[in-house]
């Protein structure tokens, strides 16, 4: 259980980063402590359907609706307008979500 410590220890400072990063693997059905977020690239390694992605966006947006120390942690305009987290939510699975099938 090293692995899982060191994971631990590296997501202690982004909690809801790590929240956000963990429902993203459980959706796709990849396991959050073998990602290996050392490897550049980590978030191509994997893949997901449309329907996971249009899930995960689903989730995200009602996460930073209701966390607004999530908003605060992963936004860099924190906003509890609807509409921007909609946009950053499309922005986040842009950008770390996985490939599509």
């Amino acid at each position: 259980m090293v692995r899982k410590k060191a994971v631990d220890k590296k997501f202690a400072k982004f909690p809801h980063f790590t929240i956000i990063i963990m429902k993203m693997c459980e959706i796709a059905g990849v396991d959050f402590y073998k990602m290996g977020f050392d490897v550049k690239g980590w978030y191509t390694k994997h893949t997901w359907t449309k329907q996971q992605e249009y899930t995960f966006v689903l989730w995200l947006e009602l996460y930073l609706t209701k966390h607004k120390e999530a908003r605060m942690e992963v936004m860099q305009h924190p906003t509890s307008d609807k509409k921007v987290i909609s946009k950053f939510a499309k922005w986040f699975k842009f950008n770390y979500g996985w490939k599509i099938k």
